[in-house]
């Protein structure tokens, strides 16, 4: 590792990180590289939820009403997916003592590494956990439709029907 005359570690960034081409400037990291703008993208703009609903009497007493709906609705992406991506090695490590080291109540933290011991990383395994380039925006179809009927002045009979279908719902690979 090469370092500079105050001893601070100089070169490319450690395990390779780099950020989004199209990260907000207040973020920016300035030693850190930024990738093409195509490899993180932000909304989808064709993501559109058309619903349509009905409701209909179609007897003039009024006992019998047929009702249905229909509508896309998009999901936002579950933060598992975002979590899991962060919080796994090499970019993220989590240990309370050294490997093997009984943590008792009376000192329950961790020693901390002396100045020669600078940088310390935690040894783990290599994770590689990426998004799809491609990743589509979550949605679902979801319609019912019901019928009720007034069998009397405090009795009412409903039937209903409701369905929901996913599509690119996503999921972890290992």
């Amino acid at each position: 590792m090469e370092v500079d005359a105050s001893g601070n570690p100089v070169g490319p960034p450690i395990a390779g990180f780099v950020q989004a081409g199209n990260v907000i400037p207040q973020y920016d990291l300035a030693d850190v590289p930024n990738v093409g703008r195509r490899v993180f993208t932000g909304v989808d703009p064709n993501n559109i939820g058309p619903r349509a609903g009905f409701a209909y009497a179609p007897f003039a007493s009024g006992r019998l009403a047929l009702r249905g709906g229909y509508g896309v609705f998009y999901s936002r992406a579950s933060a598992v997916y975002l979590t899991n991506t962060v919080n796994a090695p090499p970019t993220y490590a989590f240990r309370r003592s050294p490997a093997g080291a009984l943590v008792l109540l009376e000192d329950p933290f961790a020693p901390l590494p002396s100045q020669d011991q600078f940088p310390a990383f935690v040894p783990g395994t290599l994770s590689s956990s990426t998004f799809e380039r491609r990743l589509r925006t979550a949605y679902f179809h979801q319609d019912n439709v019901s019928t009720q009927f007034g069998l009397s002045q405090d009795l009412l009979l409903e039937v209903a029907y409701v369905g929901t279908r996913g599509r690119n719902l996503g999921s972890v690979c290992d």
